[in-house]
């Protein structure tokens, strides 16, 4: 009987968010809530072959119910939750921050429909966490361009813009780094009336590593 408590007890707390996980290691974080986040995660889990449900650790504010409604889904279940400030070093270092392999920081605006907001917490949350551990990969989302400085002197190591994103593209930015990045460099240069080229490659550059084949079109101003 007193085995059955402390399981329940343990069982509860969890869903609750109020666990910690001091042992949890190569884990994603993921700060902030999405409306589709059973997707995301999905996904996630879809493009990977090395994250497993127990590995996701969820920091956010948002109702139990919707983290319970999460967890039923049965590839969903063993996610974790941790309930609290994202951008709190004490909730962070809960999730075990430190031995974490990528941290992954939404725009989240369920608390406040007010964007300056959410990116506030975006730029704050990015700041603790570079300070708790300054070469662990941070991905972050924000919803006003004019945040980005912010985030570049945080050390920021990749910026989301969710009218660059889909859900599968944000998927993939957790799995894939600097992802985000290339596909910022790309519709940046579309918007600024770049012009982008393909061309066809060499036949006998076909089967080759990718860095001699740069190097070569680098030296060949026509293929630029």
């Amino acid at each position: 009987g007193t085995f059955a408590s402390v399981f329940v007890e343990s069982n509860t707390r969890a869903r609750r968010g109020l666990m910690d996980f001091p042992k949890l290691e190569g884990h994603i974080v993921i700060c902030g809530w999405k409306n589709n986040m059973s997707d995301i995660i999905k996904d996630i889990l879809q493009l990977s072959e090395t994250t497993d449900p127990d590995k996701i650790v969820i920091i956010s504010n948002i109702d139990t119910e919707k983290i319970e409604a999460l967890k039923e889904l049965p590839e969903l279940k063993k996610v974790k939750y941790v309930r609290g400030d994202y951008f709190s070093e004490d909730t962070l270092n809960r999730a075990n921050i430190r031995k974490a392999s990528k941290a992954i920081v939404l725009a989240d605006t369920h608390e406040s429909d007010n964007s300056s907001e959410a990116d506030s917490k975006t730029v704050m949350t990015v700041i603790t966490i570079k300070a708790l551990s300054k070469d662990l990969y941070v991905c972050a989302e924000l919803v006003d361009k004019k945040y980005e400085s912010y985030l570049r002197n945080a050390m920021c190591d990749e910026i989301l813009f969710p009218r660059n994103l889909n859900r599968q593209t944000l998927a993939g930015t957790t799995i894939t780094n600097g992802l985000a990045n290339i596909l910022n460099d790309l519709i940046s240069n579309v918007e600024s009336n770049t012009r982008i080229n393909t061309v066809e490659i060499e036949e006998n550059f076909v089967g080759k590593d990718y860095l001699s084949y740069r190097t070569h079109i680098a030296d060949d101003k026509t293929k630029v």
